[in-house]
C-alpha cells in the first residue's frame, strides 16, 4: 500500500527521501494525535489541567521510547501502517462499544447501520495496515476474538459484525490484490519466498545466530527493555494500570481495555514474525500500551491521582534518558541544510553532475535516485536481492531479474556502468567488495562525496594508461566574453609515473582559434608522487578571450614533459563550452522538433537566388533539449518539384566538431551546409 502512495508523492517532488520521511512524520503526529485524544476522553479527572497532563504525559512516554526514537519518521513502513491499526481500532471501538449507552439491542438479531458501517471502515483501515506492513495482518483475530468476547451481545450480531470486518479487511487490502494480479510470480515471490525463505537462509548462512528462533527473538526483546530502560517505561506502566482494574475487566465499560488486552499478545506475534528480529519490529507493540494505559485508569475505583502521577513520572523518566538520542536532531532542525535527507539529495545531484549519463552500479540506489541517475534493475532493491540471489535457481533468477557474482561480469559487459557508487553499506560493506572489484579492475576513478560515499567513475580519456580522467566540472550555463570560467578535472592514476608532467588546458573554435588556456602542474602536486587509487582534483580558472565571438567551443586536454615539451599521450575533447553575445541565436518556437526535443528554430538561405551547378549554403539554428544517445549526421536536402532530390549535404553538426552525443543542454547553436 506504501508503495502506491510514494509513487504518488514522488510524481510532485523528486527530493524521494525528504518526501518519503515526511511523510512518515505526518502519519506518526497523526498517531501521537488520535492517542493525545483517547488520553483526553478517558481521564478520569475533573480539572482541565490534570486531563491535559494525564494525556500529555502518555504521550510523551511513547516519544521518548528509544523504540519510538529509532523507528518513527524513518522512510519505511512503520508509521502509515501503525497509524492505520490505531484508526482501525478506535473505529472498531465506535461499532463496539459506548461508554454508557449499550450498542446493540438484546432482542435483536442484527446490528444498526451505524454499527455495521464503523465496523465495515475498521476493517477497511486495518486491511490497509495489513497492505502496508504484512506484519500487522496478526491483528485481524484479535479484532475478530474482540467481538466474541464481548459480554451480552446475541452471537448473530457478532457473527454479523463478524462478517463486516472481514468485509473491510478485504477491501483494505485492494492495492495487495491489485499487485497480485498485475505480477503475480513477482508478489509471491518478494513477499513470500523472500521474507519466510531466502532472507532465514542468508542470515544463517551468515552465522547469524542472534534472534532467529523463538527464544531467541524472546531474548532479542528482553535486551531491548533492560539495555534501553526507556523501553520499559511504557509497559510497565500499562502494568501499574492494569493490575487495579483487572476486577472490573467484564464489565461493559472495560470492553477498550478488554480489546487491547487481546490486541497486545498477537502484536507480539507480529513484531516476532520476522527473522531475524530487529529493533523496529517491536514498534508496534508500544501504542498500544499506552492506550491500555487510558483504558485501564478508568476502571480504578480510587486512588486515581496516583495515576497521574506515575504516568508524569514516567514521561520525566524516558525524557531525561532518551533526551541525548534527540540532541542531534534538535541541533539540526532550524539548519535544513544539515538535514540528511536533504544532503542526500544534494548529494545525488552531485552524482548526476559528475557522471553527466550513464547507468550507475549500487547497492544505494536511492541516493542514485536523488539525482535522477540510472541503476540496474537488478540491484534496485539495494543489498536484498544481491545478497540471496545464489540461493535462487537459475530459472527463478531469470524470471525475478536476479544477478549472482558469476552472473554479474555478463551483465556489466553487456551494459557497462559509468560509475560504481559504495561506502554506504556499514554492517553489509563486504557486499560491496564485487562491486568494487570491477571498478578498480577497469580503471575507475574514485571521486569522494560530501559526507560519505565513494563514487568510482569509468575513464573518459586515458593518457598512456598512466593518467585517467574520470570526470569534468564544467558550468552547463553559457558565459559571456571575459567571464572567467572554472573547471575541474578528476584525475586518476593508471600506472607509475616516472615524471612530472603538466596539463595543459585550451578552449577553442571549429576554426581552431584558442580564446581561453591554463596549465601547470596538474593538481598542483608532482605527477611522479601521485599514489594508486587516489583522486586528484585538477581545478583550473579559464579566462575567456573578451573578443570571443558567440558559438560554441571546445575544451582540450594533453600533457606534456615541461622539461623537454614532449607530449604525453593524445589531445582530448573532454567538454564543450557555449558562449553568448549579441549574436546569440535567439530562442522561439521552433520551425519543427526532431526525436526527442532536438528542435529547429531557424532555416536561412541567403538573400541572392541559387544558381544551378553551383554550391548553396543553408543555415540552421539548432536547439537540443538534451544530448542524444549517439553522434549522428544530419542530412539536408533540396528537393525539386518532381520530388526528386536536386542537391544534398550531409555532414556531422558543426562538421565533427560538435557531436550530437556531447550536444550542451539547450544551447542554441548555428551549423552551414554546403549542398
Amino acid at each position: 500500500g506504501q508503495t502506491w502512495l510514494n509513487a504518488a508523492l514522488f510524481t510532485v517532488s523528486d527530493s524521494f527521501l525528504l518526501t518519503a520521511r515526511l511523510a512518515a512524520i505526518v502519519w506518526s503526529w497523526l498517531s501521537l494525535g488520535m492517542i493525545l485524544l483517547v488520553g483526553l476522553a478517558t481521564a478520569p479527572f475533573a480539572r482541565g489541567w490534570a486531563r491535559l497532563g494525564f494525556a500529555t504525559a502518555g504521550v510523551a512516554v511513547l516519544v521518548a521510547s528509544p523504540l519510538f526514537v529509532h523507528t518513527s519518521g524513518r522512510a519505511w513502513n512503520h508509521d502509515l501502517p501503525m497509524f492505520l491499526a490505531l484508526a482501525g481500532l478506535l473505529t472498531f471501538l465506535a461499532a463496539t462499544w459506548q461508554p454508557d449507552v449499550p450498542p446493540y439491542d438484546v432482542d435483536a438479531g442484527r446490528v444498526s447501520l451505524a454499527s455495521r458501517l464503523w465496523m465495515l471502515g475498521a476493517g477497511t483501515l486495518l486491511g490497509l495496515a495489513i497492505a502496508t506492513r504484512l506484519s500487522y495482518a496478526f491483528l485481524a483475530p484479535a479484532f475478530a476474538l474482540a467481538i466474541w468476547v464481548q459480554a451480552g451481545r446475541p452471537w448473530r450480531q457478532k457473527l454479523w459484525l463478524t462478517l463486516w470486518l472481514a468485509a473491510g479487511g478485504i477491501l483494505g487490502m485492494a492495492p495487495v490484490w491489485i499487485a497480485l494480479a498485475m505480477a503475480p510470480a513477482g508478489f509471491l515471490f518478494g513477499n513470500v519466498t523472500y521474507n519466510l525463505q531466502l532472507n532465514t537462509q542468508y542470515y544463517a548462512a551468515a552465522g547469524h545466530e542472534r534472534a532467529m528462533t523463538l527464544a531467541g527473538k524472546l531474548a532479542y526483546f528482553g535486551d531491548l527493555l533492560l539495555a534501553q530502560p526507556g523501553n520499559l517505561i511504557a509497559p510497565l506502566l500499562f502494568a501499574i494500570a492494569l493490575f487495579p482494574a483487572l476486577p472490573k475487566l467484564r464489565r461493559p465499560e472495560a470492553f477498550p481495555l478488554l480489546t487491547v488486552l487481546l490486541v497486545l499478545p498477537f502484536a507480539l506475534l507480529g513484531a516476532l514474525s520476522a527473522t531475524p528480529s530487529q529493533i523496529q519490529y517491536f514498534y508496534m507493540l508500544y501504542p498500544f500500551f499506552v492506550l491500555g494505559t487510558f483504558f485501564a485508569v478508568p476502571l480504578w475505583t480510587r486512588r486515581q491521582g496516583v495515576a497521574l502521577a506515575a504516568v508524569t513520572a514516567g514521561a520525566l523518566l524516558a525524557i531525561v534518558s532518551t533526551a541525548v538520542n534527540y540532541g542531534e536532531g534538535l541541533a539540526v532542525v532550524a539548519r535544513l541544510d544539515r538535514w540528511y535527507p536533504v544532503k542526500a539529495h544534494e548529494r545525488g545531484v552531485r552524482i548526476a553532475d559528475l557522471m553527466d549519463g550513464g547507468r550507475v552500479l549500487t547497492l544505494a540506489p536511492i541516493h542514485a535516485m536523488e539525482g535522477g541517475v540510472p541503476t540496474y534493475p537488478e540491484f534496485v532493491t539495494g543489498p536484498l536481492a544481491w545478497r540471496v540471489a545464489h540461493l535462487v535457481s537459475a530459472e527463478e533468477r531469470a524470471l525475478q531479474q536476479l544477478v549472482t557474482e558469476v552472473e554479474l561480469p555478463a551483465l556489466l559487459a553487456a551494459d557497462p556502468p559509468r560509475a560504481v557508487l559504495a561506502g554506504f553499506e556499514g554492517d553489509d560493506a563486504e557486499l560491496e567488495n564485487v562491486l568494487l572489484d570491477y571498478a578498480q579492475a577497469n580503471g575507475f576513478v574514485p571521486v569522494p562525496l560530501p559526507d560519505e560515499g565513494v563514487l568510482w567513475l569509468s575513464p573518459l580519456a586515458d593518457w598512456e594508461g598512466a593518467i585517467r580522467l574520470g570526470a569534468v566540472d564544467l558550468p552547463a550555463e553559457s558565459v559571456v566574453p571575459g567571464a572567467t570560467v572554472p573547471l575541474t578535472l578528476y584525475l586518476g592514476r593508471g600506472a607509475p609515473i616516472d615524471r612530472n608532467l603538466n596539463v595543459l588546458v585550451r578552449v577553442t573554435s571549429t576554426g581552431g582559434e584558442e580564446i581561453a588556456r591554463s596549465e601547470g602542474w596538474p593538481y598542483g602536486s608532482a605527477t611522479s608522487t601521485w599514489g594508486a587509487s587516489e583522486m586528484w582534483p585538477d581545478g583550473h580558472q579559464l579566462a575567456i578571450d573578451p573578443a570571443a565571438a558567440p558559438g560554441i567551443y571546445r575544451i582540450e586536454v594533453s600533457f606534456y614533459d615541461p622539461a623537454t615539451l614532449a607530449t604525453f599521450g593524445d589531445i582530448v575533447t573532454t567538454g564543450y563550452l557555449a558562449v553568448s553575445g549579441a549574436e546569440t541565436p535567439a530562442d522561439g518556437t521552433p520551425l519543427a522538433t526532431f526525436g526527442d526535443g532536438v528542435d529547429l528554430l531557424a532555416v536561412t538561405t541567403g538573400d541572392s537566388a541559387w544558381q544551378p551547378d553551383q554550391p548553396a549554403t543553408v543555415t540552421l539554428t539548432w536547439r537540443p533539449a538534451r544530448a542524444l544517445d549517439a553522434a549522428y549526421t544530419v542530412f539536408v536536402q533540396l528537393i525539386g518539384p518532381d520530388g526528386q532530390v536536386a542537391a544534398q549535404g550531409d555532414q556531422p553538426p558543426l562538421q565533427g566538431f560538435y557531436p550530437s552525443d556531447r550536444w550542451l543542454t539547450d544551447q542554441p547553436f548555428v551549423d552551414r551546409y554546403t549542398l
